[in-house]
């Protein structure tokens, strides 16, 4: 009797996790590029923040707005809604203060292989640079949009022209808008349109394009079509962080907060995605440390190890909340691709290796 109630104590348990995962309809992941992990869970650094490089009007805005002694209230001050919405309902990887470690695969650690890697949970060691290549590996989003249940249902944007390489435009079947191209469509709104020409007015010389036009076209494709996967790729605090503008650097990560909080928002209005739809927020690699937080990559020494370290935010309907995650084996970059894929109830096989999904979180 004692071992027939225990087995019944564990189907029980099994079929309310079933259900819980089955809660779970849509994924939205966002990536922002080059963001340390060391400003998502210590706040504004104080060597960067109080250096003489920015000892002006505009340190002492910053110091203002994001600075604060208190290690909780200085995080919350640079990232509101993450700590106080996706923090206490979901869960944080990779603060290793906390001995928490998330991490890239690839040894390059520059933009392309990192979003390969996150795509298609697969490290190439064929990608050495950013050029822009098509990738002959499947990626998550391919696969998804072959099954019946999301065909036609799968979108990414995203602020760099790159995404149309790493994700294979040429090859892939489901929406793709990246870098200054327009967003096409047989019935354009207004705000469409007007994204269109506002991306042909700026500095189309560039790599990527705003993160606002990103943003904003992201947003209206979901009230048109309402996506059950779906990718926003962010670049602005990359690209502040070579240009050695710490100031721009921080303000950029405040305004990618405060637009996740927008998009969440927003979807919980809507019916197909309230308490339907998991959370997923990635970086493609870390950054070096003290005066070399400007680069990433294998050649950044002192601190070439700290390029390889990432963080990740979930946020799913049902989740056990963690908050912070302490301790715990390394996870990386290559098993978020297999972990999207089976909250969604499937198994992520493809014509290579792929990571396992992070075991935690199921």
């Amino acid at each position: 009797m004692r071992n027939l109630f225990f087995s019944s104590l564990l189907f029980v348990s099994i079929s309310c996790l079933s259900q819980e995962n089955s809660k779970v309809e849509n994924v939205i992941l966002i990536t922002i590029d080059g963001c340390r992990w060391q400003e998502i869970f210590n706040g504004a650094d104080s060597m960067l923040l109080f250096g003489k490089k920015y000892g002006n009007s505009d340190a002492d805005r910053l110091i203002e707005k994001f600075w604060d002694n208190d290690l909780n209230k200085r995080r919350e001050r640079l990232l509101p809604f993450l700590w106080n919405t996706i923090a206490k309902e979901g869960r944080l990887y990779g603060n290793r203060n906390l001995g928490s470690r998330f991490s890239v695969r690839n040894k390059i650690r520059y933009s392309y292989p990192g979003y390969a890697e996150i795509f298609t949970g697969y490290v190439d060691t064929s990608f050495k640079t950013n050029d822009l290549v098509y990738n002959k590996n499947t990626n998550v989003f391919e696969f998804l949009n072959k099954q019946n249940k999301f065909k036609g249902k799968v979108a990414s944007f995203a602020s760099w022209d790159r995404a149309n390489g790493f994700l294979n435009k040429q090859r892939s079947t489901f929406f793709i808008n990246a870098g200054y191209d327009d967003v096409n469509s047989e019935d354009l709104s207004f705000l469409q349109k007007t994204l269109n020409s506002l991306q042909k007015k700026y500095h189309t010389t560039e790599q990527a394009r705003p993160d606002y036009i990103t943003y904003l076209h992201a947003k209206e494709y979901v009230r048109q079509h309402q996506p059950k996967v779906l990718s926003i790729g962010f670049a602005w605090t990359d690209d502040m962080a070579h240009d050695g503008n710490y100031p721009k650097y921080l303000d950029k990560i405040f305004f990618f907060d405060n637009m996740i909080q927008d998009l969440w928002e927003y979807i919980q209005k809507l019916p197909q995605y309230k308490n339907k739809t998991a959370l997923f927020i990635a970086v493609d690699h870390g950054r070096g440390l003290g005066e070399r937080w400007v680069g990433h990559g294998p050649d950044v020494p002192p601190s070439e190890n700290h390029t390889n370290e990432t963080w990740l935010a979930v946020l799913v309907p049902g989740m056990i909340k963690t908050g912070e995650v302490e301790n715990g084996p390394e996870l990386f970059n290559a098993q978020i691709a297999g972990t999207i894929a089976k909250i969604l109830g499937y198994k992520f096989e493809t014509e290579y290796p792929v990571g396992l999904p992070i075991a935690d979180l199921f």
